[in-house]
């Protein structure tokens, strides 16, 4: 899976305290290091020809 993080994400978890950050950062790591973990659930909620867009529940 490629794994992509957009500009948006960056200024959202910017505006997150200090403890919600930590968790983003965290689970985001996480997916990209083993994208099948059975702590996270990875929902599909859009798909463009160029790019989907998922979320992610712990």
């Amino acid at each position: 899976m490629t794994f992509r993080i957009s500009d948006t994400f960056i200024d959202s978890l910017a505006k997150l305290r200090d403890e919600e950050r930590k968790a983003v950062k965290t689970t985001a790591f996480d997916l990209q290091t083993t994208p099948v973990n059975p702590g996270i659930n990875l929902h599909k909620i859009r798909m463009s020809a160029v790019y989907s867009i998922h979320r992610v529940e712990r």
